[in-house]
């Protein structure tokens, strides 16, 4: 039988093009440049290592799983993803010192890390102080955080807290010796559309930026047909995502969470800006992902990202 590790392997290889230069002929989006950055990742550079989950582990199991690692050859490890509430347990409460401990162990092993803002899943305490965070569907039904992902990113306290959670690590971590690169919310992009009354304002605003007049709305969305002129922003509905509905305003439903999830990214960028300006950006984002997604494309001129993240699935 294999060991937990290996058997647990996420991305066996985090390749040159990992955090080094861009794939040929393809231009990556925003790319930084390691122009007065001599200790980034370049050329030449190949790195293998795993997706690691310390919060499964012992600290004698961590102990043994950074030796096996060792001895395997890995060179970089991505930790941080997927464990909000073990860095702030409560809220306004944080506990650094047990991940300290882990990047000690990693950096005296020379393994470098990829730090993860853990934006996604936000913790139960998180959903139980502030119901925004809970997604509502489009039948108007709550539902509680079953699932990861189950989270309304565009709810304000979440984007505070998670801007909160970001400024915390990056203060503690933009200059420790293991931390390589940053990355963030892993798989954004996953998640559900949420359909609250604030959901639907929060449309309604960004309908009215984007359109001016319930005039411009109407020809946009060909309200002509089928009888559903609208004559008030306060006549428009959330379109329903999963149907039915016209194809026009679906459209703008999808657009609408697109944007919001690039506004959440943004809103990390300006955080590690501000206090991790020294280190490069390589996120794991899913903006194809079916059940919400995101135009990337869109994300390019406003979130940094060092080139492009390889990875292969390990057989188990």
């Amino acid at each position: 039988m294999k060991h937990p590790l290996i058997r647990a392997l996420r991305f066996a290889m985090l390749a040159a093009a990992t955090l080094a230069v861009p794939l040929a002929g393809i231009v990556p989006a925003q790319a930084q440049s390691a122009v007065g950055h001599p200790d980034w990742p370049g050329h030449g550079d190949l790195f293998v290592g795993t997706c690691y989950q310390p919060i499964d582990r012992s600290p004698e199991q961590i102990r043994q799983d950074v030796a096996i690692m060792k001895k395997a050859g890995f060179t970089m490890v991505r930790m941080g993803g997927l464990s909000w509430d073990s860095f702030e347990p409560q809220e306004g409460h944080f506990t650094f010192e047990w991940f300290d401990a882990i990047l000690d162990q990693m950096h005296a092993a020379g393994i470098k890390v990829l730090l993860d803002i853990p934006g996604q899943p936000a913790p139960t305490w998180l959903h139980k102080t502030y119901p925004g965070v809970d997604l509502v569907t489009q039948d108007g039904g709550r539902r509680n955080a079953a699932t990861r992902y189950w989270d309304n990113i565009s709810d304000p306290d979440y984007r505070r807290l998670v801007r909160r959670l970001a400024e915390q690590m990056l203060k503690r971590y933009a200059h420790n010796p293991a931390v390589i690169a940053i990355g963030y919310t892993n798989e954004i992009g996953n998640g559900q559309m949420s359909y609250s009354p604030a959901d639907r304002q929060r449309f309604v605003g960004w309908l009215q930026k984007k359109y001016g007049t319930i005039a411009a709305l109407n020809t946009a969305w060909a309200t002509q047909r089928w009888s559903r002129r609208i004559n008030s922003w306060d006549g428009v509905d959330l379109p329903y995502g999963n149907g039915p509905g016209p194809n026009e305003r679906n459209l703008d439903l999808r657009r609408y969470w697109s944007d919001d999830t690039i506004g959440a990214l943004t809103d990390l960028e300006a955080v590690r800006k501000q206090f991790a300006p020294n280190l490069p950006v390589a996120s794991n984002f899913w903006p194809d992902a079916w059940t919400k997604g995101f135009d990337y494309l869109r994300s390019w001129d406003k979130v940094s990202t060092y080139a492009a993240k390889a990875s292969i699935r390990a057989s188990h």
